[in-house]
């Protein structure tokens, strides 16, 4: 009696800790990932704690069809992945494109800071030179234009890979 109880609690923890199936993509995600995916020449998928390369993608329901794949891994061993690949194995999806927000706010914010500390560090350590406050507001919001107008034109000038789906995983307590 006390071997079956053992045995149904330990099936019964193996059963409730077991990874739960990856959600089904609705309709809009479908849609939004499809739009997202045409024209690009190749994407990057993770899968299996590993990002492959996939080339000329062709995005289905719930399979992503390829022509090649080749992982970025610097163990040398191969990944064997199926043709088409399901979205069940896939844990993100990224595509080239251009990011203009993130390095517009990271140019802006690293430059104006700069400025307004180097502009305080002058008047700690310069003695006789007592910059005002509105000068020094006035500094630091246009280091903060500058850096700004900087980063959205690198933004705008480089292809980065960015993320367009990131499966959520479902946690049990």
């Amino acid at each position: 009696m006390t071997h079956a109880l053992a045995a149904g609690f330990l099936l019964l923890q193996a059963v409730s800790t077991a990874p739960a199936a990856p959600p089904a993509l609705d309709s809009a995600d479908i849609a939004r990932l499809r739009a997202r995916m045409a024209g690009q020449q190749e994407i990057r998928v993770g899968v299996e704690r590993d990002v492959v390369e996939l080339t000329q993608p062709v995005f289905l329901d719930s399979v992503i069809a390829y022509r090649a794949a080749w992982s970025e891994r610097r163990d040398g061993r191969d990944t064997a992945l199926a043709n088409p690949l399901p979205m069940a194995q896939v844990s993100m999806i990224q595509v080239r494109g251009k990011m203009l927000w993130q390095p517009m706010l990271g140019g802006g914010l690293s430059l104006g800071v700069s400025i307004l500390a180097s502009t305080l560090l002058n008047n700690l350590l310069t003695e006789g030179n007592d910059t005002d406050g509105s000068t020094m507001v006035r500094l630091t919001l246009m280091g903060t234009g500058l850096g700004a107008a900087l980063g959205a034109l690198d933004g705008q000038l480089r292809t980065r890979w960015i993320t367009v789906y990131r499966r959520e995983e479902t946690r049990q307590r």
